[in-house]
């Protein structure tokens, strides 16, 4: 478990050269987790991570979240195309806290 968390927030605007920067931002810089709305489809994240969009019925999720190597479940009750919500879990000294991050595309 973590004791920091990074985050980055890009709105990627469906462009592909958008979340190939996004992509070597990631790698280069020390981030536990993007939120990205509007993505391209990433076909490539970086090594270690992975990614939470809600995929039902063939529909392309509009959002998602790309995460480290952390505690991590989705709530996916209150996760849609339009929303990702994750739990995280990690350590702040001795106590154990939990953390609700969310990407949203609101219109």
């Amino acid at each position: 478990m973590v004791s920091n968390i990074s985050f980055i927030q890009a709105n990627l605007q469906h462009s592909i050269a958008a979340s190939r920067v996004l992509t070597r931002t990631v790698n280069v810089e020390v981030t536990d987790m993007a939120l990205i709305p509007e993505l391209w489809w990433l076909y490539y994240w970086p090594k270690y991570f992975r990614l939470y969009p809600v995929l039902r019925e063939r529909n392309r999720p509009i959002t998602c979240i790309l995460v480290g190597n952390m505690n991590i479940r989705m709530l996916t009750g209150f996760s849609s195309r339009d929303l990702v919500a994750l739990l995280i879990n990690y350590n702040e000294g001795k106590v154990e806290r939990c953390l609700v991050s969310c990407s949203a595309l609101l219109p």
